[in-house]
């Protein structure tokens, strides 16, 4: 049997639906209350993710990080011998250099490399690499550097 309940002044005769249910329009339906579940779902993945990848170790990188220029392995550098390797050997082993200078009859091949987390938190910094290749007048490989700057080191 229906009954009548009131909402706000108003009488609905109700068959056994709760009044919220038997109201028209789309807030009370059950589609934009399923459509609010799967929002809800789709911002708990979102959030899971993002913690995810913050709590990553500070060595892993991330597709959505920023990165800039060449990295340089410690393998590549091992590879390459001071005083026997060319500088056809670095090109073929790291590529093209950033910078290259002259000073003093030597050759300067200078690589930066810089990757920044695309989320600022989770104790993930921002990687900085400077690596310097000296040459002789034949092109020998006569000395490499390899500096590592600190995340928030200017100098």
């Amino acid at each position: 049997m229906p009954h009548k309940e009131s909402i706000h002044g108003w009488m609905f005769s109700t068959m056994g639906e709760s009044p919220a249910s038997f109201c028209s329009g789309w807030r009370g339906s059950r589609y934009s209350m399923q459509m609010g579940e799967t929002m809800i779902r789709q911002l708990f993945a979102v959030f899971a993710f993002s913690a995810l990848a913050a709590s990553s170790g500070c060595s892993s990188t991330s597709a959505f990080d920023y990165q800039y220029g060449t990295p340089i392995t410690d393998q590549q550098l091992a590879a390459l011998v001071e005083g026997r390797s060319t500088s056809d050997d670095v090109f073929k082993a790291v590529g093209k250099p950033d910078k290259k200078g002259q000073l003093s009859g030597r050759t300067f091949w200078s690589y930066h490399y810089i990757r920044s987390p695309a989320l600022p938190f989770g104790g993930r910094k921002q990687y900085e690499q400077v690596v310097v290749f000296e040459f002789n007048k034949d092109g020998t490989l006569q000395k490499t550097r390899k500096k590592l700057i600190p995340d928030g080191d200017a100098s």
